[in-house]
């Protein structure tokens, strides 16, 4: 009789709390597919803390629960303005196409699979956050070392008379102020008429 292996499997929950359970990376507590949509997650959230407007993220559409939930957002982004009539048209128009290929797709759920509670899912959803907080951690330690360092090579550079770059020129001093005779100050040099 053989032996058999248990492997880990997948932490991703689907939306509609189901878990993934395919078999994940090693080194790793997702699969290869939930690894990569994390990883563009990340990547956009990156993006959003960068610029001013945020890129609508839509749920992965593995299930028709998850459409459903992505056309809510479509649709709550539209009334906010956020996007534009042409963008949720397009949208729309893809989660349509989803939505029809969903029903022609075989996605059964094991009946032993159980439904995991909301609580593992905020956990899942803290570690992704965790994970982005990191991330953004890193890139902002990352700036501020190559800031540094452009600072110091300017110093080096500014500070080596052979450099043959002439230092910036300074600040001109302040003219200085004198009192007229009814102890105003005016500057040295400008008259009044």
């Amino acid at each position: 009789m053989a032996s058999q292996i248990k492997a880990k499997t997948c932490h991703h929950i689907k939306a509609n709390g189901t878990c993934c359970k395919s078999p994940a990376l090693t080194n790793e507590d997702y699969c290869y597919f939930h690894t990569a949509q994390r990883q563009r997650m990340r990547r956009q959230r990156r993006v959003e803390h960068k610029s001013l407007h945020a890129p609508l993220v839509l749920p992965l559409l593995e299930d028709a629960e998850s459409i459903q939930i992505a056309i809510g957002d479509v649709l709550n982004a539209l009334i906010i303005g956020r996007i534009d009539h042409k963008t949720a048209g397009l949208l729309l128009y893809g989660l349509q196409t989803a939505a029809s290929n969903i029903r022609q797709a075989k996605f059964a759920v094991a009946a032993d699979q159980a439904e995991f509670p909301s609580e593992y899912r905020d956990a899942e959803n803290e570690l992704l956050e965790k994970e982005i907080a990191e991330d953004l951690a890193q890139e902002r330690q990352r700036q501020a070392a190559e800031i540094a360092k452009m600072q110091k090579e300017r110093e080096r550079v500014f500070a080596d008379p052979n450099s043959g770059i002439a230092p910036l020129p300074t600040k001109k001093p302040s003219q200085p102020v004198a009192e007229n005779k009814s102890g105003a100050a005016r500057a040295v040099g400008l008259s009044r008429k």
